[in-house]
């Protein structure tokens, strides 16, 4: 991870934190990160398997690169709660 990315999750967390009304302490702090993590992760793999998904289902090799570029189409065709419940049916 990046330091752009880990303060993303340092602000996400701050947020949730504040919002639940929580103490601010590292050990909050670091479970509420490892949640927006956690989650961000699952979205990252539901792409992956619906990309994989609609790769074995058509007639061509398989690249990396087509890949990619079905995970670029995803976002624009399911809401976030959509990818993942698509990818747990799979």
């Amino acid at each position: 991870m990046n330091k752009i990315e880990c303060k993303k999750y340092i602000r996400r967390a701050y947020e949730r934190l504040s919002y639940q009304g929580k103490a601010m302490n590292p050990e909050n702090l670091a479970k509420e990160m490892e949640k927006e993590i956690n989650n961000e992760s699952k979205i990252y793999i539901a792409y992956a398997k619906i990309a994989m998904h609609n790769l074995n289902n058509s007639a061509n090799d398989i690249t990396a690169k087509d890949l990619t570029e079905q995970i670029d189409v995803i976002p624009k065709l399911y809401s976030k709660t959509d990818v993942i419940i698509k990818a747990e049916n799979l």
